[in-house]
């Protein structure tokens, strides 16, 4: 059967896919020599010396030169092709003349028979997920060299014996992108030891699999996949470990890709696409630029050498950029995006396709050179002497006639002659010059930069088309990483997986708001890579993502991720060791925080937000950041706003921008809003949105998230009707009734329905307040201990300090006081006279508080 499928298809290649592909590769090889050599191009050009060359010398060397390439490129590509038509020609002749030519035709069509046979059936599969039909066998589509992986699978020697996947180097490579270890996975397999796949079942999951991640046949890492998912409680396994299920595929996606760009691509193959002619300046009609060269970098030039980054996707807003660049006027381009958001990778984009081949006539053969602003001010002179310089750039590039001008974030030149009564001059040189579209130019400034140097400029801003740049949707972002990853994997011998690029783009978003996709989550992973090389790991791990995030936003969000179940069970139990009194609002709180993080919140709002009402002094403030640090097991940023001082519509717009600049300086924040009440009626709407949808955007229209931040607002409304309830010996619920009564005539339903919770507070008892006066003196006394200095308090002073801070109207507060008044006060004078030094110790009684 096998020899008669490959009789079949020898004649069927001998009669036509050989002549087809003889055909292909001649007209693929003269597109590519001329495009290397540049025949057809300097015929076009020919003539063009002689026009526009403006001194004799010029058109004879132009004219010459072009004659010569046109000559001796033609011999070379003549001949090259000879080589082509000369084999073209004997196969033909061997074909029809099979017969005649005896034992020499028969040793060519054994060879051919040979050749044939190990191509079809010992190398490649039958065939590829492209040519593979509907209802065909699915095992024409495994690799041969992955059949010794297939009978291993099917043998149940796996579950066994796991070390035995040790001699498969592309399963260790699987399991090292998916964030997996042998040993790891052996711990599962081998409680499988009595499952058996048949082959039928294992190739239909294949198939199925191999069409999602975009495989090209089957090989050992589908296989194998396949496989893993195929063992019964592999799912709940996944769930135990916290590993998302699409990972698997998403991995096996990232393998693939990588193989594709690995592989060569030879002009021969079916899938090859003949390139436009690339290179720079490749007619010779562009002039020598000095002075440009001293002041900026050659980006065709690096692009050459691949040495930018390479550009990934956003190709719509590419073509747009293009598009107004193949203007005949204005075709001046003005990139508007926040940093980070990968504005100059547009510009290496096209710096790529011009040298690669591009099919835009207006940027072929052009040099894209980006001008350095900062270099200018190195010359020294003022700010006349500055704009001379540039001004000469600009003339230059201009007599060039074949460059394409950058330059990054160009409200900078505004610097140059900033106090001049004009305005920035360089803006008034480049003014006339853009209008008149005799150079193609490039520029990318941030939102702010041009709201405030540009668009003021009203002459200038119109020679522009903007083109607004989102941030880089996560899917970009992540093409971006996998693509950084190859050479990261070549450079330092690490392999990244798939799980540690998902968390850099996913922990980044969540914390850093300073900068867009992709420019944070590049950061993150780069900072991981050099987390796991000190380490001397084997892979990039969803822990050094993590490792990396702590690092850099100085978040625990580690902890933020794994919440300590534990600490949230016995959350009261551990408050009440830092706070006194107030059972049913750490009660409430508690519960609260606990519904808050069950699993079923939405993300994107803040962790928990409440508002205290209460008097003056009952630990409203104490218990938001006692249980803060309960939740998190270590104290957060705390961001406190008197919202007495924002009862302005001016000063309302100050706190949306100094709440935006301090979660995006500090994400894991708890925000503290005193005397909320008080605050501009516009803050409500924020507020709302903050609560709801867990954003806000500040005045310069820069979005902040607030998903890692605890919110606690807090108000003295209804503390009058609380004393008022208590007086009556009424219980705590009539004083809740009554303080929210009077709440809800001060903030609308919808504001208050948004926090976790209202919760009300208490006046402290005289005990309460004696447990206070405990606990602020044992903390005194903490603090003097780290100094060697034991002190002890009598029953009798204790009495005495709890009787003078006691307060009705001002609870723990008048406690604080008198403590710092009458206690610290007196132990800091003794410290420093030397009364009390290291060594010391000593119990004070009432007679201390006679001293001076």
């Amino acid at each position: 059967m096998m020899v008669g499928i490959s009789i079949c298809r020898l004649i069927t290649t001998y009669t036509y896919r050989i002549p087809r592909r003889l055909l292909i590769i001649l007209y693929r090889s003269f597109y590519l020599l001329d495009n290397e050599v540049g025949v057809r191009l300097n015929l076009a050009l020919l003539f063009t010396p002689l026009i526009g060359d403006p001194t004799i010398t010029g058109k004879i060397i132009g004219f010459v030169y072009r004659l010569l390439v046109i000559i001796f490129g033609s011999i070379f590509i003549l001949f090259a092709e000879g080589f082509l038509v000369v084999g073209f020609v004997l196969y033909f002749y061997l074909y029809y003349h099979f017969f005649t030519l005896g034992w020499v035709a028969f040793f060519i069509f054994i060879l051919s028979l040979v050749f044939i046979f190990s191509v079809n059936f010992v190398s490649k599969p039958l065939a590829t997920f492209k040519t593979f039909g509907k209802g065909g066998d699915p095992e024409k589509l495994v690799d041969p060299y992955s059949r010794g992986l297939l009978d291993l699978i099917l043998s149940g020697e796996i579950v066994k014996n796991p070390q035995v996947l040790e001699k498969y180097p592309n399963i260790i490579y699987l399991l090292l992108k998916y964030d997996f270890s042998l040993p790891e996975l052996s711990k599962f397999l081998i409680l499988k030891v009595d499952f058996h796949i048949f082959k039928d079942v294992l190739l239909a999951r294949s198939l199925e699999k191999g069409v999602k991640t975009g495989a090209t046949y089957i090989g050992e890492e589908l296989l194998f996949a396949s496989y893993l998912e195929a063992l019964p409680g592999w799912w709940d396994y996944l769930d135990s470990i916290k590993k998302d299920k699409e990972w698997l595929d998403k991995t096996l996606s990232f393998v693939y890709f990588a193989k594709k760009r690995r592989q060569p691509e030879f002009f021969w193959d079916d899938d090859f696409k003949v390139p436009y002619m690339g290179g720079v300046n490749r007619g010779l009609t562009g002039r020598v630029t000095p002075i440009l060269n001293e002041y900026s970098t050659d980006l065709t030039y690096l692009a050459s050498k691949a040495m930018l980054p390479e550009p990934v996707g956003r190709e719509e807003i590419l073509n747009t950029v293009i598009g107004i660049l193949s203007r005949p006027t204005k075709n001046n381009v003005l990139i508007i995006g926040e940093s980070g958001s990968g504005k100059t990778s547009f510009v290496n984009a096209i710096a790529y396709q011009i040298v690669q081949g591009t099919k835009h006539r207006a940027l072929r053969f052009k040099r894209i050179v980006s001008i350095e602003p900062g270099a200018f001010f190195g010359g020294g002179g003022g700010t006349e002497a500055i704009a001379d310089r540039f001004e000469n750039v600009i003339r230059e590039i201009e007599l060039s006639g074949g460059i394409i001008a950058f330059i990054d974030e160009i409200h900078t030149l505004a610097a140059i002659g900033i106090d001049s009564p004009d305005g920035a001059p360089v803006f008034g040189i480049l003014e006339p010059r853009l209008s008149s579209g005799n150079f193609q130019f490039i520029a990318t400034t941030t939102r702010e930069g041009y709201d405030k140097y540009i668009f003021p400029n009203q002459a200038f801003a119109r020679v522009f088309e903007k083109v607004e740049l989102p941030e880089a949707v996560v899917e970009e972002t992540e093409k971006i990483l996998q693509i950084n990853s190859f050479d990261t994997e070549r450079r330092t011998g690490l392999i990244i997986s798939y799980p540690a690029i998902f968390r850099a783009i996913s922990f980044s978003g969540d914390i850093i708001y300073d900068r867009g996709y992709p420019d944070k989550a590049v950061d993150v992973l780069e900072k991981a890579v050099s987390i796991a090389m000190n380490a001397s790991a084997l892979n990039v791990s969803v822990m050094h993502v993590e490792s990396a995030i702590e690092e850099i936003s100085k978040v625990p969000f580690s902890k933020l991720e794994k919440y300590d179940q534990r600490r949230l069970l016995n959350l009261e139990e551990f408050i009440h060791k830092n706070l006194i009194g107030q059972d049913e609002a750490v009660k409430a709180v508690s519960d609260a925080i606990r519904r808050e993080v069950s699993g079923v919140r939405n993300t994107a709002r803040p962790i928990a937000s409440f508002l205290f009402m209460g008097p003056t002094g009952v630990g409203k403030t104490e218990l938001a950041k006692v249980t803060v640090d309960g939740f998190f097991g270590k104290n957060p940023y705390l961001a406190r706003f008197n919202m007495n001082q924002y009862v302005t519509a001016d000063r309302a717009t100050a706190l949306i921008d100094s709440l935006c600049q301090s979660v995006r300086e500090n994400p894991f924040s708890l925000i503290l809003l005193d005397e909320f009440e008080k605050c501009h009626p516009s803050l409500n709407q924020a507020f709302l949105q903050i609560l709801d949808e867990g954003t806000l955007q500040d005045s310069k229209r820069k979005e902040v998230k607030f998903a890692n931040c605890f919110f606690v607002a807090t108000s003295n409304i209804g503390s009058h009707e609380i004393f008022e309830v208590l007086s009556k010996g009424g219980s705590y619920k009539e004083m809740a009734m009554s303080a929210m009564s009077i709440l809800r005539q001060f903030m609308s339903p919808e504001l208050l329905n948004r926090f976790s919770d209202v919760v009300v507070f208490r006046p402290l008892s005289k005990d309460d307040l004696r447990k206070v006066c405990l606990l602020k003196l044992d903390a005194l006394k903490t603090a003097l201990l780290r100094q060697k200095i034991q002190i002890g308090f009598s029953e009798e002073l204790v009495n005495i300090i709890s009787d003078l801070g006691y307060s009705k109207e001002y609870g723990a507060r008048e406690m604080e006081r008198i403590i710092k008044k009458e206690v610290e006060s007196r132990l800091a004078k003794m410290v420093i006279s030397g009364k009390l030094k290291s060594g010391s110790k000593l119990t004070l009684d009432p007679n201390f508080l006679k001293t001076p």
